[in-house]
């Protein structure tokens, strides 16, 4: 089967489920995820150059014990970057259903 339409698929059926929430629950659901990514010390652009830096970190060890922990080191940063982005995603779905962010909605309003 073709993979990128079962996705698309997917992702349209997710976007359809998300018009159909409650517009509190979609402000409370972006506002929790902002919230979220805020309080982290990092983002997903600040992990990129961590990732960058420690695989110029890798190739320039000669110490297997230490690439190993390098590379440990870089999946764990390469998860972050991926929990973080699907994070951000899921505020701009929630987003598109509300309809965005006019201020309107207490979408500045803390939780």
């Amino acid at each position: 089967g073709n993979v990128d339409g079962g996705l698309e698929r997917f992702q349209e059926r997710v976007r359809e489920h998300t018009r159909n929430l409650h517009r509190d629950d979609l402000v409370r659901f972006r506002n929790a995820s902002q919230n979220l990514l805020a309080g982290l010390p990092t983002d997903a652009a600040d992990d990129g150059v961590i990732l960058g830096e420690l695989q110029n970190k890798r190739e320039e060890t000669s110490s297997p014990e230490t690439k190993e922990l390098i590379h440990d080191t870089i999946t764990a940063v390469e998860y972050r970057i991926v929990f973080k982005r699907a994070v951000e995603q899921a505020v701009a779905v929630a987003e598109e259903a509300i309809g965005g962010s006019s201020g309107d909605d207490h979408s500045s309003r803390e939780l």
